[in-house]
């Protein structure tokens, strides 16, 4: 019997040809599809369950008495899939298309499995085509699908060029592959070349990557025993365009404006070496890059040649086993180069050629526990050390003059956040566990145990956000909120407590400024109940006007501990003593 299930009704507007699209999200015989007003409908995912079988993709549909042919596939989980068919009208292919929905096995620490072992395309469809159940495009030159559940090894077809984003990632039977002479790397469906991307990741066991290809001293790909290494002759203007102050400097560190790249291009993630030393380069190449070693959790050591060094995007994201790696001649690195990377402890940065930390280059690395910054680090992006759950102090250098946001989120055992006393551009004031931009003065980056002094005019976006923290005072001073800026969290299941002592409300960049309305109470001073009242965005919570004005913060070198108003000892403060009022209750600090 059909089963027809309408699951969804979704109408939203999208910028295409100043047009509304209406979808509708039906299942059919267990397929689900996406059905839009130009009446063409995509495969898409099973949000109530897996497919389970030989999935057989129809040229059309039928719905509410209308015709949608099946020109998509997107997103659709492969766990329990066996063969796919696709129809004639398909032309465009999701790269997250047939992913291993594997997170739970990952938990359990078991291997996640798939049973995908065949796709087939009508011989018609003008797009793509199979060859002995592999996707490739119509002309044979790019792979686009490489069976995720099949066993063993693969040659890729000769004449291959590209392979499509993701082709080959989660596919983890995989043991071994072999390129022929004819590729050119990875290419987006928009044609561009890509750079750092995780073509292998989660191909547990790959361990090996051979090449066809033998080495000719222009351009390609070479396999060093098992290992995939590309070569060129080129100018690296990505790295020049964002230093372009600093051409010269490198180019004397090379030894020439031509830099002969010779690229760790791809190593295989599951080889099971504790130690890898990247081969040397061919005779007359003077720069080596490292692609891509991300997912390799075996790898605890990679020894580097002494040679000038640049350290592409996510090249070691998620080599998890990684304990060590020496930086001294490295001269770049690319945005989350070391995301992940949990088993590191110790990272010394102390080479001169560094002055910027990219975006998430060590976040997530949760065994971090101290960092040592170059001495001319000039740049920190946005969350370079968020999520690295063992750093326990950090001092922004005196040479930094840009802060991204987010630089230490989720940093759960950091107890000190300062700017050293020499920087221009930050201060950490009054002790006060935070960054602050010093001509705005402008809070941009804090911690649990923040406090906001009374020279703090702004919060900035994301300053506190998703800090696990119970009560916060925000001084008169303060006169507006960014994005997400107070947007935290209760440690516990108790009502946060936000006492503003201003007594009209600071202006807000939307509702998600401040912790949710139903999990805080704000205190204000008497009187200043109805600005609150009367406000947007404020009129949503529980307002007391019980705050009081001289509400300061103290500084102690010594522990601290707070009392109430009969002397009993309250609950014990480590590093931030201050006067804070919680259920109605003025509680004081002082030394013990």
């Amino acid at each position: 019997m059909r089963n027809f299930v309408v699951t969804l009704l979704i109408i939203f507007s999208i910028g295409l040809n100043a047009q509304s699209i209406i979808y509708r999200n039906i299942i059919i015989d267990d397929i689900c599809y996406n059905l839009y007003d130009d009446n063409t409908g995509e495969v898409s995912v099973n949000f109530n369950k897996c497919f389970e079988g030989d999935m057989v993709i129809p040229e059309t549909i039928e719905y509410d008495g209308e015709t949608y042919t099946v020109t998509r596939i997107g997103y659709c989980r492969a766990d329990y899939i066996t063969n796919v068919y696709i129809p004639k009208t398909v032309t465009s292919i999701n790269k997250q298309s047939f992913e291993v929905y594997n997170v739970i096995s990952e938990i359990l620490s078991k291997e996640p499995e798939c049973y995908l072992d065949n796709f087939y395309v009508a011989e018609d469809n003008p797009s793509f085509t199979s060859v002995d159940g592999v996707l490739y495009n119509k002309e044979l030159t790019r792979i686009i699908k490489y069976p995720r559940g099949r066993k063993g090894a693969y040659r890729v077809l000769d004449g291959t060029k590209y392979s499509a984003e993701r082709c080959f990632e989660q596919c983890i039977n995989l043991t071994e592959i072999t390129l022929p002479a004819s590729y050119q790397g990875l290419k987006s469906d928009d044609g561009y070349n890509l750079v750092g991307e995780k073509i292998f990741n989660g191909c547990r066991k790959l361990e090996n990557i051979y090449s066809d290809a033998s080495f000719n001293g222009v351009y390609g790909y070479v396999s060093v025993n098992g290992v995939l290494y590309s070569y060129a002759n080129t100018w690296y203007g990505w790295i020049m365009k964002e230093t372009p102050d600093r051409v010269e400097e490198f180019n004397n560190f090379v030894g020439s404006d031509i830099w002969y790249v010779w690229e760790l291009d791809q190593y295989p993630p599951g080889r099971k070496n504790e130690t890898y030393k990247i081969e040397d380069a061919p005779e007359g190449y003077n720069v080596v890059s490292i692609g891509s070693l991300n997912g390799c959790s075996y790898l605890r050591e990679i020894q580097m040649p002494d040679m000038p060094t640049v350290i592409g995007q996510l090249a070691f994201a998620e080599c998890m086993s990684l304990e060590k790696i020496d930086l001294s001649k490295v001269m770049h690195i690319d945005s989350g180069a070391f995301s992940d990377c949990i088993g590191l402890k110790l990272i010394n940065l102390s080479n001169p050629l560094i002055e910027e930390l990219p975006i998430g280059v060590f976040s997530g690395c949760k065994s971090l526990e101290e960092i040592e910054f170059p001495e001319n680090l000039r740049i920190i992006n946005n969350h370079a050390l968020s999520e690295c759950s063992s750093l326990k102090s950090f001092i922004l250098p005196k040479s930094v003059t840009h802060c991204g946001a987010e630089i230490v989120k989720g940093c759960s055992a950091l107890s000190s956040l300062a700017v050293d006393k020499d920087n221009p551009i930050y201060d950490s004031r009054e002790n006060c566990n935070a960054i602050i931009e010093t001509a705005t003065n402008k809070m941009i980056v804090a911690m649990k145990n923040t406090f906001i002094p009374e020279t703090v005019t702004s919060i900035g976006d994301f300053s506190f956000y998703n800090l696990a923290i119970s009560q916060l005072t925000i001084p008169a001073s303060v006169d507006s909120i960014g994005e997400l800026g107070l947007f935290f969290h209760s440690p516990s299941p108790e009502i946060i407590s936000l006492t503003c002592l201003r007594n009209t409300p600071p202006s807000l960049s939307n509702s998600y400024s401040l912790p949710f309305s139903h999990s805080c109470i704000i205190h204000v001073l008497p009187g200043c109940k109805a600005a609150y009242e009367n406000a947007e965005i404020w009129k949503d919570y529980t307002i007391i006007d019980d705050a009081i004005a001289n509400i300061r913060p103290v500084s102690f070198e010594r522990e601290t501990y707070i009392y109430d108003l009969t002397g009993k000892v309250g609950t014990q403060l480590q590093q931030v003593p201050h006067i804070i009022i919680k259920n109605g209750k003025k509680y004081m600090v002082t030394k013990k």
